[in-house]
């Protein structure tokens, strides 16, 4: 090795290290304000109230998030819709309601998630996967297990 290659080689990794704080703290920033946006977002919408959840009459409760995905679709509330199975752990309906979305990658879905694809898709998961889709998060059916049958009625309504 000659001497000017060291240099070059001790330059290059000092560069790289930068680079390496640099997108690390752009990170934490922008992971920061997402946050606070979430935050300002629940605090100015509030508790949304549950919703009682009819498939085929078995009879769920959901707890909605605060944003403002849920608040369009609690807006929209009574809501009939027929969903179909989507693949193996989930079951999807399209209403006409365009709703407001703030689609994000959901690293793990639950069983009982409701979300939402694009505007007006509702997408209701009964197990737990890994997932790198984007959704808008509606809320969570407590304690729903398998959905079955090809083609399923639901019925949501806020609960009174």
């Amino acid at each position: 090795m000659n001497k000017g290659s060291v240099p070059t080689a001790f330059a290059a990794i000092v560069v790289i290290a930068l680079c390496f704080v640099g997108y690390m703290f752009i990170k934490d920033s922008v992971n920061q304000k997402k946050e606070q946006r979430l935050a300002a977002e629940a605090s100015e919408i509030g508790e949304l109230p549950r919703v009682k959840v009819s498939i085929d009459g078995n009879i769920y409760y959901a707890k909605l998030e605060s944003n403002k995905t849920a608040k369009s679709f609690v807006d929209s509330l009574p809501l009939n819709i027929s969903m179909n199975t989507n693949d193996s752990y989930s079951k999807k309906g399209l209403v006409v309601t365009k709703y407001v979305t703030a689609a994000a990658k959901q690293k793990a879905i639950k069983a009982g998630d409701i979300m939402l694809s694009g505007e007006s898709e509702i997408i209701i998961f009964y197990k737990d996967f890994k997932s790198s889709d984007k959704y808008s998060k509606i809320g969570h059916i407590d304690n729903l297990g398998f959905i079955d049958g090809e083609q399923v009625k639901v019925y949501f309504n806020k609960v009174d």
